[in-house]
């Protein structure tokens, strides 16, 4: 018994922060698409190119059962 009450009260204070911080997250509105997060005008690209600084080429041989 004398366990159970602390135990109760850390509950109890848990959820009331869990509680807290979860109210915290209702300011942000989902959006359906990516361009809904981008403001007008605000990306300017000048260049539309890839550049890759490493490539790892691995190859496999496939077996094959040919029947001959």
């Amino acid at each position: 018994m004398q366990i159970i009450v602390p135990i109760i009260i850390g509950l109890i204070v848990g959820g009331l922060v869990l509680t807290g911080l979860l109210g915290q997250l209702k300011s942000v509105i989902k959006q359906h698409s990516a361009a809904d997060y981008v403001k007008k005008g605000s990306l300017q690209l000048s260049r539309k190119e890839d550049i890759f600084l490493y490539k790892n080429t691995e190859r496999t041989a496939i077996q094959r059962n040919n029947p001959r």
